[in-house]
């Protein structure tokens, strides 16, 4: 479904300015990134522990291009970037953004809620709708 979800909204990502690059996206949230072991290698996500609450940042500038519940990964912000990149924020506890609303870096998109692997944020990029390595995609 998440796959699915982001090939409807990709069209969506053309015109915007704001560029997310391998390398130089901030962390959305502190905490250890995690790859439950069922799940590697399946999702291209990771998540990223964090009490439930804290605040949800935008890793780079862009458009919210989805904002809504995602069967499995709840509250769901999708943030489109240039060049068809997107990155996807879910098992939040609410959103603070607004499908079609610009987003700036670090600006706040949510809280995050529970997950089955306890507190935590789900956190994925995607490029052309295929899943990147994060830990790539993140700044030192």
């Amino acid at each position: 479904e998440l796959r699915a979800l982001v090939q409807r909204v990709q069209g969506r990502t053309r015109g915007i300015q704001g560029a997310a690059r391998q390398g130089r996206l901030a962390r959305p949230v502190r905490g250890e990134i995690f790859v439950p072991q069922e799940i590697e290698g399946v999702l291209g996500g990771v998540y990223i522990r964090a009490a439930v609450g804290t605040t949800v940042e935008a890793a780079a500038p862009g458009k919210a291009i989805h904002v809504g519940s995602l069967r499995g990964f709840g509250t769901t912000v999708v943030v489109g970037h240039a060049d068809e990149v997107v990155t996807i924020y879910g098992n939040l506890s609410e959103a603070s953004v607004v499908t079609g609303g610009e987003v700036r870096a670090g600006s706040q998109i949510g809280r995050t809620g529970q997950t089955r692997y306890g507190p935590a944020l789900y956190f994925s990029v995607r490029s052309r709708n295929i899943a990147q390595d994060v830990n790539a995609w993140l700044g030192a």
